[in-house]
């Protein structure tokens, strides 16, 4: 399912970056740690990340690994199925 987080181990893909953004933040942001608190922890800017939000940017696999792991998820890469 591309973008939407209904279970915690469900997997999800990157092809709608603004959806998957979305998802992290409405299910871990929200009221569990302040715009600050997560910028010192992860390195990315909350200006950022409503950039990827809005679709105007795309992340920098790097910042997004940043952003995924303080949200407590890993970002797994693997090989397409033929």
């Amino acid at each position: 399912m591309n973008g939407k987080m209904d279970k915690p181990d469900q997997e999800i893909t990157l092809n709608d970056v603004s959806r998957t953004v979305t998802s992290l933040i409405d299910k871990h942001i929200q009221g569990t740690m302040c715009r600050v608190d997560f910028e010192l922890r992860s390195g990315v800017s909350i200006r950022s990340i409503y950039k990827w939000r809005n679709g105007t940017h795309d992340p920098k696999m790097s910042y997004f690994i940043a952003f995924a792991n303080t949200l407590g998820y890993d970002v797994i890469m693997r090989r397409k199925k033929r």
